[in-house]
């Protein structure tokens, strides 16, 4: 990933979907473009298929109230 955006989440009574939509609408605001990835914590693998405008991929590395978007390098 060569531009990216770790977004904390503290609104964790959200569906994952509504959380992950705002942060890509942050990350679009701070870059100007919509991301093509977000990374997750695998405790929140539910719903991400809600998602097909976006690739959703889980790391441990990130915090389950954490969202780690961008885009691809190189597919």
């Amino acid at each position: 990933m060569s531009l990216g955006l770790l977004y904390r989440e503290r609104r964790a009574k959200d569906e994952l979907a509504q959380r992950i939509l705002r942060a890509a609408s942050a990350y679009q605001r701070m870059y100007g473009r919509r991301p093509e990835v977000c990374y997750v914590h695998p405790s929140c693998q539910e719903g991400l298929a809600l998602l097909p405008q976006m690739e959703v991929r889980t790391d441990e590395q990130i915090q389950p109230d954490q969202f780690y978007l961008g885009m691809f390098t190189s597919r």
